[in-house]
């Protein structure tokens, strides 16, 4: 629905209380307000929606009817969120009730517009709430509100019958069958290079490599330290071989080349973790501040919708994707090994009996999981400033639904993640004229 004018609003001034017009000077009791002083407000929209009428409804907030002459403008105090409202009244009837809640100055003075057009009736609430009670068919006649009879109820299905006996009547919902969906959101951060850098290093600090021996003679007591640490595997050995053991163990512990091959293996854990960190952040990036949005195109009308195309436009602030990488999270390696874990395991024992000989610990790889692209048939996701994204449809069934193809949202930070509206066009081969909606996505940060 479009925004109202200061045209239009001149000449709504200037026509008395009807079945299509109402003046409220004061705002609406909304904000944590009682049920009975919510159902005031409810009751007012359902009985515009239900009355008949051939224009469209409008309930002027902030102004005083003057009889006989136009109305003043008092101006309110007090804002009502728009898709808040759209969810309060969409929870309670028996179907999607179309209108719009506009806040804007006027002559200085900040008012408030409630705008119904003419739609498929009856509405009537799926149960008692506050004043209100299930089933009702509430009804504006006039100036006044009341019930609706037998017989007005039924003429409203004569009037639906007449209005649509030759065109669909289409709308586009979220596939909670309502034109607003709320998301819970937590504080998220997107791993960046500075962290993946900070992290590698912590990881090199905690495992460094081993500096070259210096050229010194080795007396009794470091043979017996380097002796001791084959305790685990010498107590198994007879004694006869322990000293043999221990000597050739003490040659190669501190030489060059050990510590070479050591650090050598100690970098190839680094490139590893380097590579684990790199998937890592992949991962979390892809999964942290993306919303699901899923939408279906809904024809309430008694016949078919054909050839349909379905233009959506969301305003700027994140991106808009047709599929997202669908990663699974990465095994982080397990630790390196000690030097002196690494010298007892790469030694040969080849001379030792079969049940000393002690296994060899494979290297713990790391295999990326490939993308997995979801499969959908959008015509097109068009960036501009903004998004603008296009369905085609070949046919909609009355009193039937499609779900279009998911879209991704995406937000580079939690402070960008807000509430926020976009608006759709529908036009069919046969539909007389566009259709033209607004859907609300309501952030609730936690």
């Amino acid at each position: 629905m479009n925004a109202i004018t200061d045209d239009l609003l001149n000449q709504l001034v200037n026509e008395p209380e009807s079945n299509s017009l109402d003046f409220k000077k004061e705002q609406y009791n909304f904000i944590k307000a009682s049920d009975d002083d919510k159902s005031e407000l409810l009751k007012d929209i359902v009985a515009f929606a239900n009355s008949f009428r051939r224009d469209d409804a409008f309930i002027l907030i902030g102004f005083q009817e003057v009889k006989g002459n136009k109305a003043t403008t008092e101006g309110i105090s007090e804002d009502i969120d728009d898709a808040n409202l759209q969810q309060f009244v969409h929870t309670k009837l028996n179907k999607q009730l179309e209108f719009s809640y506009q806040q804007r100055t006027y002559k200085g003075k900040k008012i408030a517009i409630i705008h119904i057009p003419s739609q498929a009736r009856p509405f009537y609430l799926k149960n008692d709430y506050g004043k209100l009670k299930k089933g009702i068919v509430y009804l504006r006649r006039g100036t006044s509100t009341g019930q609706a009879t037998p017989e007005e109820i039924a003429l409203m299905g004569v009037a639906i019958s007449n209005q649509t006996q030759s065109k669909p009547v289409l709308e586009i919902l979220f596939n909670n069958n309502q034109n607003v969906i709320n998301f819970e959101v937590s504080n998220f951060e997107k791993l960046t290079e500075t962290d993946l850098e900070e992290k590698l290093n912590q990881f090199k600090e905690k495992f460094k490599t081993v500096p070259k021996p210096e050229k010194k003679e080795q007396n009794t007591d470091d043979a017996k330290d380097k002796s001791s640490m084959l305790n685990p595997i010498t107590s198994l050995i007879p004694g006869a071989m322990i000293n043999q053991f221990a000597s050739i163990f003490n040659d190669i512990y501190h030489s060059e080349e050990k510590i070479s091959i050591y650090n050598n293996y100690l970098k190839g854990e680094y490139d590893k973790y380097e590579i684990y960190l790199k998937n890592y952040q992949e991962y979390l990036n892809s999964n942290i501040g993306v919303f699901e949005i899923n939408l279906q195109i809904v024809n309430s009308g008694i016949v078919s919708a054909d050839d349909i195309d379905v233009h959506i436009h969301f305003p700027d602030g994140f991106d808009v994707v047709k599929y997202i990488s669908e990663l699974e999270k990465p095994i982080e390696p397990k630790e390196p090994l000690s030097y002196r874990n690494y010298s007892i395991q790469s030694l040969s024992y080849d001379w030792l009996p079969t049940p000393f000989k002690i296994p060899v610990i494979s290297d713990i790889l790391y295999t990326k999981t490939p993308r997995v692209e979801k499969n959908i048939t959008l015509k097109e996701i068009r960036k501009t400033n903004s998004y603008d994204v296009e369905f085609i449809i070949k046919k909609v069934k009355h009193h039937k639904s499609e779900k279009l193809n998911t879209l991704y949202l995406i937000f580079d930070n939690f402070e960008s993640v807000n509430t926020f509206d976009f608006e759709y066009q529908i036009n069919a081969d046969n539909l007389s004229e566009l259709v033209i909606g607004k859907l609300s996505v309501i952030i609730n940060k936690i």
